[in-house]
């Protein structure tokens, strides 16, 4: 029992001192691994501090106002007796680093910072100090915490600030920095640095941490960034790919597309779907098996490409008639499926710019030859465009052409008959054709106005040569064309008797009386006579009226006597002058009769044996 005893206190003593050396080792590691570090602010310029950052203070009594990278030292003094950075708010105002990288991971505690700060132009404001380190692609960190120094209007001061807030690990590789900011509405807030740059001509612009190496830190190997990103694209798709960065080994890829991610890809693609006129934001970072990712990413944003807009069922040319409703209906295709946008370049009738409808109602004023074109677009820069004709006729240009027998060559004058049927606007003009002169010559004498009943219109035709044998274009033809002008309603023309009304016989009696029997009714005193055969077609006898054109007088057939006598109205008796007499001045009158066959179908012929007009 005593032997055991002795040996349990024995045992009890031996953990003790161990307990006791492991305490002692590790409090001198302790003691030995933590040291609080001052660093000075110095200006310089033209310091390589990282990939694409040097320093640009320039150097002593430089006096900065804009923001400027310069170099911290351990040193006892800055190398530089007094210098400045002045400015208004600004953030940050200027960075420092020590020029020297951490061999391991190190775990940074602000103390202090010391040094003159001042207003000078008024109004006050706040200096913020932060502690940040850089990698050596560029890459600045701020570690967490702050600290500031507010300064009043027109105050200058000695301000010892305490940094204790601020604390973190910077990695092995990086750099530690200080980053000065400045805020409020002054617009010279200065901080003083150098070796007399304080109140006292003491030195101004250092401050001190304490640097603790991470305890078993592990070596962190940063991957190269992914290079040589690449893409293409169709309907409705964009794929991509890219290479590992040369360097440390790159395990994976964490790649985000449009803000959703994927993680830990061994794959160097990405296919990726998008819908029309959209867009494939992607963002690539490298990983390795350390647990890192590369400092910055690959990244590109790419829309799909629009797919072009077009244009259809529109012809090249469209004749309509004066009056008529013109009617398009044009379409239009894409693959997108993008809402299609219609418009022209002209201004008549109603156009639908959601669908490029077109409806016009034509109006005589519109006759002619119009040259338009409709396009349409999708609103994302494509434009598909036709062009077309629209030709507008008149609504009623009728060109007839009627055969005719000149019964008296050379005579002075023919007339011609239409008994014709219209309704809708009036006919405005009749023409016949001069042969001689190749002109259409106006022969309307009475406008043909819409009616139930059919009219007969006496037109007289004048050549000008006074020839009627000038409107012959060849084998006893005559040309006449009828058309309305401003036509604007639907119009109708029936033509009842022009066949058999274009063949006219004139002939003309002088009658001679003496002036004493102007008292006698020249309606009973005057007397046609006429001895005649026909055959086939009966005809109508008519004599111009001199008031009311042709009049009807009889019907001339086999079934009555071959020998008429016809007493002449005084309205038949057309004045043709006076010629000396015996005793007196002889008046003398035209007599203008024509007979027309009554059965158009007929084949009819009449023989006049002898044909006068004789007074009683």
């Amino acid at each position: 029992m005593k032997f055991m005893e002795q040996k349990s206190v024995k045992n009890r003593s031996y953990f003790f001192l161990l307990a006791l050396l492991i305490l002692l080792l590790f409090t001198s590691a302790s003691a030995v691994s933590a040291a609080t570090v001052t660093y000075r602010w110095t200006p310089s310029s033209g310091v390589s501090v990282a990939t694409g950052l040097s320093t640009d203070w320039g150097s002593c009594d430089v006096r900065p106002s804009s923001f400027v990278t310069t170099i911290l030292s351990t040193a006892n003094s800055a190398g530089c007796d007094s210098d400045r950075h002045g400015s208004a708010a600004l953030d940050p105002a200027t960075d420092m680093f020590y020029n020297t990288a951490y061999t391991q991971n190190t775990n940074v505690q602000g103390n202090w910072y010391f040094g003159r700060l001042r207003d000078s132009s008024g109004g006050g404001g706040t200096f913020i100090f932060k502690l940040i380190y850089v990698y050596p692609n560029g890459t600045i960190a701020v570690l967490p915490g702050s600290a500031s120094q507010s300064v009043t209007s027109g105050q200058s001061a000695n301000f010892n600030v305490s940094l204790s807030g601020i604390s973190g690990t910077v990695p092995a590789g990086a750099k530690l920095g200080l980053r000065l900011s400045k805020s409020g509405s002054s617009g010279s807030l200065r901080a003083y640095v150098g070796d007399t740059a304080a109140l006292g001509n003491i030195p101004s612009g250092y401050f001190s941490v304490t640097e603790t190496p991470a305890v078993s830190a592990p070596i962190i190997y940063i991957p190269p960034s992914p290079t040589s990103l690449s893409s293409t694209s169709g309907n409705f798709w964009i794929n991509y790919t890219w290479s590992a960065g040369s360097g440390n080994v790159t395990n994976s890829y964490n790649v985000s597309v449009n803000g959703i991610w994927t993680n830990s890809s061994s794959n160097s693609f990405k296919n990726t779907s998008v819908g029309p006129h959209g867009w494939s934001n992607i963002t690539i970072y490298a990983f390795n098996s350390t647990g890192t990712l590369s400092a910055t990413p690959l990244s590109r944003n790419t829309q799909v490409a629009n797919n072009p807009v077009s244009i259809g069922n529109v012809s090249g040319s469209y004749t309509i008639a004066a009056g008529n409703t013109l009617s398009i209906y044009p379409n239009s295709s894409d693959q997108d499926g993008d809402t299609p946008v219609f418009n022209r370049n002209f201004t008549n009738g109603t156009f639908y710019t959601n669908n490029g409808t077109l409806i016009w109602t034509t109006a005589s004023s519109d006759t002619g030859i119009h040259s338009w074109q409709i396009n349409v677009t999708d609103g994302y820069g494509s434009v598909s465009q036709t062009n077309f004709t629209v030709n507008v006729t008149p609504r009623y240009s009728l060109n007839i052409t009627y055969n005719f027998t000149e019964t008296i060559p050379n005579s002075l004058w023919q007339s011609i008959s239409i008994k014709d049927n219209s309704s809708g606007d009036t006919l405005t003009n009749v023409s016949i054709l001069n042969a001689t002169s190749d002109i259409w010559e106006s022969i309307l004498t009475t406008p043909f106005v819409g009616g139930a009943s059919p009219i007969e219109h006496v037109n007289v035709i004048k050549g000008a040569s006074g020839n009627a044998s000038s409107y012959d274009t060849g084998g006893g033809m005559i040309k006449i064309r009828y058309n309305w002008t401003n036509s604007t309603v639907y119009n109708n023309l029936g033509i009842d008797l022009i066949d058999v009304t274009v063949s006219y016989i004139k002939t003309i009696y002088l009658l001679d009386t003496t002036s004493v029997t102007i008292d006698v009714p020249e309606s009973n005193s005057s007397v046609l006579q006429l001895k005649y055969n026909v055959s086939g077609d009966n005809f109508t006898t008519q004599v111009m009226n001199t008031s009311s054109g042709w009049e009807n007088v009889t019907i001339l057939n086999n079934t009555f006597m071959p020998y008429r006598n016809i007493t002449l109205n005084s309205n038949w008796l057309i004045p043709n002058g006076t010629v000396l007499g015996n005793t007196s001045a002889i008046n003398r009158y035209d007599v203008f009769i024509r007979y027309l066959g009554i059965n158009q179908s007929v084949n009819g012929t009449i023989n006049l044996d002898y044909q006068r007009v004789y007074s009683s």
